[in-house]
């Protein structure tokens, strides 16, 4: 079992003050844009989406624990578990020059099911991107980035032998 915490204080900042700020700039369109409706649509959607990400579809794990055949993320006390073999869909997009992830796991829907992992900000965070690469690795063998893996590791197998 693999348990990686999101740093506290930057996890305060980037999740919970940034979701507090997008409540405020909207409660501040709403009173200083009302006139303006194109403005006021652009902030609102804008902030709206901030505050669901942050608060309601929890985006940001505080948490993941991952354990032999299951993921948990974990964000302001509720938790999201998945099985590993018992997923309809496993799709990571990794950032590795920033160390983000971004994965749909599951029945991925705008509520829930899509996270933004910041790996640099969790412990071992080198060692949390390396393991969701290799869990996409291991349930998507016939992606085309894992065949692009497979042709790159025998390469470079094949030159260390030389």
């Amino acid at each position: 079992m693999n348990e990686f915490k999101y740093n506290r204080l930057l996890y305060l900042f980037d999740v919970i003050i940034t979701g507090i700020v997008a409540i405020g700039a909207f409660i501040v369109s709403l009173v200083y844009f009302h006139s303006n409706l194109s403005l006021l649509l652009l902030v609102g959607i804008v902030c709206i989406y901030t505050m669901w990400n942050a608060f309601v579809s929890k985006v940001h794990p505080e948490k993941i624990v991952i354990k032999e055949n299951e993921i948990v993320f974990e964000s302001f006390n509720s938790k999201a578990k998945y099985y590993i073999d018992g997923s309809d869909r496993f799709q990571l997009r990794e950032f590795p020059s920033s160390g983000k992830l971004y994965l749909r796991i599951g029945k991925a829907q705008f509520q829930k099911g899509r996270y933004w992992i910041n790996t640099k900000n969790y412990n071992n965070g080198k060692e949390l991107f390396e393991i969701f690469r290799d869990l996409d690795y291991k349930i998507n063998p016939e992606s085309l980035k894992s065949k692009a893996r497979r042709v790159n590791t025998e390469y470079l197998q094949k030159i260390k032998e030389k």
